[in-house]
């Protein structure tokens, strides 16, 4: 039996969430989540960062471990997370603040990920 369990579109409707944490507002959308599943041998990952993300699909492109799958959405979130702190204007303060508390959710991720070795 499978673990992961997939729809039609070949999107994981289980993932594991290995990270997940709100934003500073506490609004339902506003989170940031790293999903990762397993299909046939290969690993697929997911993202949501503050309302926008994509799903963990098998219909992209897979990674050899999980390992692969988590360090790739970790490094891609990060550009995107430096690319909108970077920006000379946000929509509202509180727009800089939670790209600030993402990155520093990953940071603790990653710190905890250390610990364990």
């Amino acid at each position: 039996m499978d673990k992961f369990k997939f729809n039609d579109c070949g999107v994981c409707t289980n993932p594991d969430i290995v990270l997940h944490e709100a934003g500073p507002t506490g609004l339902a959308w506003e989170y940031i989540e790293i999903q990762i599943c397993e299909f046939e041998g290969s690993w697929f990952s997911g993202w949501n960062l503050g309302g926008g993300g994509s799903p963990c699909s098998r219909n992209v492109n897979p990674f050899i471990s999980r390992e692969e799958a988590i360090s790739a959405t970790i490094k891609l979130l990060k550009g995107k997370i430096k690319k909108r702190l970077e920006e000379a204007a946000f929509s509202t303060y509180k727009s800089k603040d939670m790209y600030e508390a993402y990155k520093r959710a990953i940071e603790r991720y990653e710190h905890r990920q250390l610990q364990l070795f």
